[in-house]
């Protein structure tokens, strides 16, 4: 059965996770784990928190504190979300280059990563909403990419969904677009790829 005390561990990291994993503010982390809890009493609660993960983790714990900053160490862990973005990102450079083939592959398994929603145990959690919104939106951009190589003639079709299953797949893609845009606070997700 898990304690209280372990289960916290597992917040910190999930929220970590979910604010984007790099340099994201300890007082972020704090607001998000102690909303309660005040001045001195909520950075201990961090620090003891971090130091009992880090413990946990082990020697090579990939946890990285600098300048109030926590990140998770990219050369010690991996993290889907941050496969899915260079994954989209090395297919762009690929499909502009001109290999149609191999840049939609790699957005196949961009996409195949996870489902529609990610974090979808932290759903209703606030700040993890407005991570999974820009990558929602990203994936939404890997599905267009793949649907416009289709139409450019780099790919001949998607295999997974033939030809009356792209074009339901544009309208979506279109109509999940015109939704996104009219949201207010919107965030667009193909300035950041």
């Amino acid at each position: 059965v898990p304690t209280m005390r372990s289960l916290r561990l597992v917040e910190l990291l999930k929220t970590l996770i979910a604010l984007g994993g790099r340099e994201v503010g300890q007082e972020k982390l704090i607001e998000a784990l102690w909303p309660e809890a005040e001045g001195d009493t909520a950075q201990h609660a961090f620090e003891t928190t971090l130091h009992r993960l880090r413990k946990l983790l082990g020697e090579d714990a990939p946890l990285l504190l600098k300048d109030g900053r926590l990140s998770l160490d990219e050369r010690s862990c991996w993290v889907d979300a941050w496969a899915f973005e260079d994954d989209v990102a090395r297919a762009d450079s690929l499909l502009v280059g001109g290999d149609g083939a191999t840049g939609d592959q790699v957005l196949a398994d961009a996409l195949a990563l996870w489902g529609d929603r990610p974090y979808p145990e932290l759903a209703d959690w606030l700040p993890a909403s407005a991570e999974a919104v820009r990558l929602v939106e990203l994936r939404l951009l890997a599905e267009e990419r793949r649907l416009e190589a289709v139409e450019d003639g780099a790919v001949a079709r998607l295999p997974e969904v033939g030809e009356r299953g792209a074009a339901y797949l544009r309208i979506g893609a279109a109509n999940a677009q015109r939704s996104i845009a009219h949201r207010p606070g919107h965030f667009d997700a193909a300035e950041h790829v």
